[in-house]
């Protein structure tokens, strides 16, 4: 694949921003012993007020060597840069999301994409 210019790269990142629509609440967890052998988390503000997107998605999967299943989530888009993980939650309006995944870096870093679930 051809490099691109940082200048083209920058204007990506902006095109992308323009997208996205609302914003968010990242939240990191901190694990405390709960004195039984196990770990409580508590929650903390990782970033307040990220401009997002979030999009919900449909897919198949297979569940323990069964057949196809279909699934449900979402995919949050947030700017190149920001830090989220695995096992952050994210805050969108009153909704709160686990998050499954985070996409690995990509040739051109232009976002940042995570899938998430939603928690009732």
């Amino acid at each position: 694949m051809s490099q691109i210019s940082s200048a083209d790269l920058t204007y990506m990142q902006d095109s992308i921003e323009e997208l996205m629509d609302t914003t968010c609440n990242i939240l990191s967890p901190t694990l405390t012993t709960d004195g039984a052998g196990g770990m409580t988390a508590s929650w903390g503000t990782a970033g307040t007020a990220i401009t997002c997107r979030l999009d919900a998605k449909s897919f198949s999967e297979t569940v323990q060597g069964e057949s196809m299943q279909p699934g449900f989530g979402y995919m949050l888009t947030i700017p190149y840069g920001t830090t989220i993980a695995e096992n952050y939650r994210v805050e969108v309006g009153s909704d709160t999301f686990s998050v499954t995944s985070v996409d690995a870096e990509k040739s051109w870093s232009a976002c940042v994409r995570a899938y998430l679930e939603r928690i009732w």
